[in-house]
């Protein structure tokens, strides 16, 4: 059990207006300072890489991957897409959109056909006034089934510009996409992929700035190497090269041909990354915000973080939690309700859920997920 009673009593204010739920603290639409270009050279791919600062931004186009169906993450996802799952009640996808605004004026979110209106409404909700006008995000729609990364992009091949930049929704990083877009731009290479080094479950080994093995970690969970951390640069021509079959994944269709070319660079990003994929990680990457071990948040929080000597919790728009209840790590989402007598640490409380009198939970995601440390 942990520490001393983190708050004594504290009920939030009730929900604001939806309009007014969100503020934006520091996503821009360009990148301010870039690397001095490099000297052109031919690529694999026989595409002469030619930079110009104001044209790479304005001719880049941002892609937030947010078709996955997240069925690790059910029941949640079935009411709610995994692209825009709360963290401390803002949009999970909302993270890589703010990233990818920072080099692209417009972002292309793809999203399977029965989750498109939640998601649409969600991240515009969640990035306030980030998008500027409404070409800023366009929705793609995949039906009747996602069509894969790969496929995504060869389906987008018209409506991109020079290079996609590309984010996985369900990744949570402080890698600052600039950053990528630099070293991508440095090497001249046809893609650039963000990597973490990793002692088992690698996707890529490297040398250098380089991937030389693709690694199918189903096959070889041991290997040691770098591991692919959702977020990646893409020249036009490696887009035109796909064909059009659905669905097409990215790995077999574009990162392994470039790595058995030797034409996959890799950025190396030693910092925090998350890939929200399950409820164990749903509940830690919770955590790792609101004790700042993640990245900050896109926008502010909508709600309280709440600091006391036993640690700190989150009480989100509408929420109330009784006396003594909130212990470390207790995140309270939008109009929860905790009563008296119950006690919470290192939990997900969903929102509008209430947890009743006399209920322990820990390393939970409540009412549907405990996990080996659920009893108090």
């Amino acid at each position: 059990m942990g520490g001393p009673d983190l708050l004594r009593f504290h009920s939030s204010s009730p929900l604001p207006p939806e309009e007014t739920r969100y503020r934006l603290i520091g996503a821009g639409p360009f990148v301010s300072t870039l690397l001095r270009p490099p000297a052109p050279r031919v690529d694999g791919l026989g595409q002469r890489a030619v930079w110009n600062d104001r044209k790479d931004t304005l001719t880049s186009t941002g892609v937030l991957f947010s078709a996955g169906r997240g069925t690790r993450l059910r029941p949640l996802t079935d009411s709610v897409p995994k692209a825009v799952l709360p963290m401390l009640d803002v949009p999970l996808g909302a993270f890589g959109m703010s990233q990818l605004l920072k080099i692209c004026s417009s972002v292309i979110v793809n999203a399977a056909s029965d989750a498109r209106s939640v998601i649409e409404v969600e991240l515009r909700a969640g990035m306030g006034g980030a998008f500027g006008n409404d070409k800023a995000m366009t929705i793609f729609e995949e039906s009747p089934e996602p069509f894969g990364a790969a496929g995504t992009l060869a389906a987008l091949r018209d409506r991109i510009g020079e290079r996609a930049l590309t984010w996985n929704a369900d990744t949570i990083s402080d890698l600052d996409l600039s950053d990528l877009f630099n070293a991508h731009r440095a090497s001249a290479a046809p893609a650039t992929v963000a990597v973490t080094p990793v002692a088992g479950n690698a996707d890529l080994a490297i040398e250098g700035r380089w991937a030389t093995t693709f690694i199918d970690r189903r096959l070889r969970p041991e290997a040691a190497g770098a591991r692919f951390i959702g977020a990646a640069v893409f020249e036009r021509a490696v887009l035109e090269a796909l064909p059009d079959d659905r669905p097409l994944g990215l790995a077999e269709s574009i990162l392994r041909p470039l790595v058995k070319r030797g034409e996959l660079a890799v950025f190396i990003h030693a910092g925090y990354a998350a890939d929200v994929g399950t409820f164990p990680r749903y509940v830690g990457a919770s955590l790792d915000l609101l004790e700042g071990r993640g990245p900050a948040p896109p926008m502010a929080w909508p709600g309280e973080i709440l600091r006391g000597p036993g640690g700190v919790a989150y009480l989100g728009p509408g929420a109330f939690a009784a006396k003594g209840t909130l212990g470390p790590g207790a995140v309270l989402l939008a109009g929860s309700r905790v009563e008296e007598d119950a006690r919470i640490e290192r939990s997900v409380i969903w929102r509008g859920s209430q947890v009743g009198a006399g209920e322990k939970v820990c390393d939970a995601v409540w009412p549907w997920f405990r996990g080996s440390g659920a009893t108090l």
